[in-house]
């Protein structure tokens, strides 16, 4: 390395080391939206998956199931119980399929019916707040499209 300094080499480091932080920034930005576009299909396929089975469960039982309100993971488990779902689906906030340990604090999926069990509601929250991001029921948003 004759002829470059110390300076020249360090200077060259800083310069790569820039251009890395600014190509690598420019890559999150660029690839962010296919992340939240990854997230909405995930969510939508476990619905889907969770109100299949709930269809099920309604057409053989003649009433959705109780309680009144549950979580996702409460949901699944009574569906597996029932048969109505045969593996439990990914939860789409922990990444892991319903039923491993850790998934009740990572489930944003809730579940609620009328009094008389005759509709039913699912809700997906953002992945950043409590608003809805997803609705299914029985009533008024049948599907997801």
């Amino acid at each position: 390395m004759a002829g470059l300094s110390r300076l020249s080499i360090g200077s060259i480091l800083l310069r790569a080391f820039l251009l890395l932080a600014i190509a690598g920034g420019a890559a999150w930005l660029l690839f962010a939206p296919f992340r939240a576009i990854r997230r909405e299909a995930q969510v939508k396929n476990t619905l889907l998956t969770i109100q299949q089975a709930l269809q099920a469960y309604h057409v053989k039982e003649e009433l959705y199931p109780l309680p009144y309100k549950m979580k996702g993971a409460q949901l699944v488990d009574l569906l597996l119980e029932s048969g109505h779902l045969k593996a439990p689906p990914l939860n789409p906030y922990s990444g892991a399929p319903y039923g491993h340990a850790g998934n009740e604090t990572a489930d944003r999926i809730y579940y609620e019916t009328d009094s008389q069990q005759e509709t039913y509601s699912l809700k997906a929250l953002n992945f950043e707040n409590d608003e809805t991001f997803l609705l299914i029921d029985s009533t008024e948003h049948h599907s997801l499209e």
